[in-house]
């Protein structure tokens, strides 16, 4: 079986055990996120640093912080949907520009840091998400005006994209491919959670300016 194929297996299995986590019982959910963090902890950040011990000072800002502040979202009834809209901008923007980066990628963002990312792909997964979240947008009879629809959905993508070369950047300064083989098609949970742990974090930032427009 090809990695490709892995991928897709995969990342469906992912999506499905994301939507069950959103309608789990919230304390159930927490204790999910929470032993993510430990696994990525135990297992993946040792391989991440063995090369830069410097990575180790890294941890309370990243993953710890992002994962802290996961948990502090989805413990708000009021914030919890911010969580959905995380996970849904991210499986849908990772699934869109790996798909669209395989099939006609042609030009690297940043060939020295990841040279599998494309402009192509980027786009794919931004033109994906816009669909998504269009969708939801007219599903859920939401009050948004376009420049905020266009503005917000770029926003996500380019700062879901940031997590995912964030991640790209630290293995390649710790001269590692896969920083996990827990995960078949993927390199590890921290590599399938990367971009939700900076959309989180930028959602957390302006929760209460998104909940006026989302939740109200």
């Amino acid at each position: 079986m090809t990695s490709f194929i892995y991928r897709i297996v995969t990342a469906f299995f992912m999506i499905v055990i994301g939507v069950g986590l959103y309608y789990l019982p919230i304390i159930y959910s927490s204790l999910c996120i929470a032993s993510l963090l430990l696994i990525v902890l135990a297992t993946e950040w040792p391989k991440i640093a063995k090369n830069r011990p410097a990575f180790w000072l890294l941890i309370p800002i990243y993953p710890v912080l992002p994962s802290i502040i996961l948990i502090v979202l989805n413990q708000d009834p009021i914030y919890r949907p911010l969580l959905g809209l995380s996970l849904l901008v991210v499986a849908v923007h990772d699934s869109g520009s790996y798909f669209v980066g395989k099939l006609c990628g042609r030009h690297p963002i940043a060939p020295y840091i990841s040279p599998g990312k494309t402009w192509e792909g980027f786009f794919g997964g931004l033109i994906m998400n816009m669909i998504a979240i269009m969708s939801l947008i007219l599903y859920c009879h939401l009050p948004i005006t376009l420049y905020l629809f266009i503005g917000g959905t770029i926003s996500f993508s380019t700062i879901a994209f940031l997590g995912d070369l964030f991640e790209s950047w630290l293995k390649r300064k710790a001269g590692i491919k896969d920083s996990g083989s827990l995960l078949p098609g993927h390199g590890g949970f921290l590599d399938r959670f990367d971009s939700l742990l900076f959309v989180a974090t930028f959602l957390y930032l302006l929760k209460d300016y998104f909940v006026y427009y989302c939740v109200r």
